[in-house]
């Protein structure tokens, strides 16, 4: 019976002292991703000095209850955060790295690929595209709402990019509520079709409220 419990707390023992060893792996690759996202954001900021929009996607994911690890524009890290922070915080700060546009080139050239995408249809406008712009149309573009009509459909629910482009942008600059922002996509898209109509309000709640 003794050798029993003594096999049980030994056990026991080793399992917690597995687990620390996970949660410190886990925490020093964490450090080292901040680390190098701290830095980017830095180099980011002596350019973009209103901020780019993968950086605020970024602060949103982080500078919350659950984590607030966003502090004095920079992300700070603590010995106390649970291992699901920390995963919540490498998964954040991978997907950032990953990001063509946490870079400097790499906005530099999404940029002129929007702005050449987009010739035929704003013609001069596109140099007044500002950079903030420029990475919400990329998001936009990676969105599986906004690709769904931005596809080479048989239907009639199809709609270019650049022309869904417009209608939120002047959705936004008017102020659109949701009915009024679904009348402006039943110009192109039959929004009485219940797939198509909820994909058009995931698309006003994301990026028009």
């Amino acid at each position: 019976m003794k050798k029993r419990r003594q096999y049980i707390k030994t056990r026991d023992v080793s399992k917690k002292t597995s687990l620390v060893r996970k949660q410190e792996k886990l925490y020093k690759q964490t450090l080292k991703n901040t680390q190098k996202v701290n830095q980017r954001i830095r180099s980011l900021n002596r350019r973009y000095r209103k901020g780019t929009w993968a950086v605020k996607r970024l602060i949103n994911r982080l500078d919350t209850n659950i984590l607030s690890v966003w502090k004095n524009g920079r992300i700070e890290l603590n010995k106390n955060l649970t291992q699901s922070q920390l995963i919540a915080i490498n998964k954040a700060t991978n997907q950032f790295l990953e990001s063509k546009t946490s870079t400097k080139l790499g906005i530099k050239e999404v940029s002129s690929n929007i702005k050449e995408s987009l010739k035929e249809t704003l013609s001069d406008d596109i140099k007044e595209l500002t950079n903030e712009e420029v990475d919400f149309m990329y998001d936009m573009l990676g969105d599986d709402n906004f690709s769904y009509f931005n596809k080479d459909r048989e239907d009639t629910n199809f709609i270019g990019a650049s022309e869904l482009w417009i209608v939120i942008d002047e959705a936004i600059n008017k102020g659109d509520d949701e009915d009024t922002f679904l009348n402006r996509m039943n110009v192109f898209v039959n929004v009485n079709d219940e797939n198509i109509r909820n994909k058009a309000i995931n698309i006003y709640n994301k990026y028009v409220v």
